[in-house]
């Protein structure tokens, strides 16, 4: 027995539609420009926000590790230069806070008085 929009839908819901018949088609369009564009900007300004976030956080590394690591050491390495060439009355340098390159200033700061004591001796 075939299937009938009857025998589907009963006598109250088909509305009288018969089954594989095309009563309409609707089409619809959406223009994909301004959806595109809002996208294409969102991006573009996440993408920036990023970047700048990036670049400002390296450069706030940058500046912390330079002050904190790289000038101390750096002040350590020409007064042990300066030592290594006899100028024996190097200022003795300021140790800053409890951290392993105060702990290394103070050792330095420590062997210089010794080599110079020593020096003194021998001379």
């Amino acid at each position: 027995m075939p299937l009938t929009a009857f025998g589907k839908y009963g006598s109250t819901n088909g509305f009288g539609w018969k089954l594989n018949e095309i009563v309409g088609a609707q089409i619809v369009s959406v223009p994909m420009a301004l959806p595109i564009q809002i996208a294409s900007r969102a991006f573009n300004t996440l993408m920036w926000s990023l970047v700048t976030t990036f670049a400002a956080i390296m450069l706030t590394i940058d500046l912390v590790l330079y002050y904190l690591i790289i000038l101390p050491l750096h002040k350590l390495s020409i007064v042990a230069d300066r030592v290594s060439l006899g100028q024996l009355d190097q200022a003795e340098l300021p140790v800053r806070g409890k951290d392993e390159v105060a702990q290394l200033t103070a050792s330095f700061n420590r062997l210089v008085v010794t080599v110079v004591k020593a020096l003194r001796m021998l001379g």
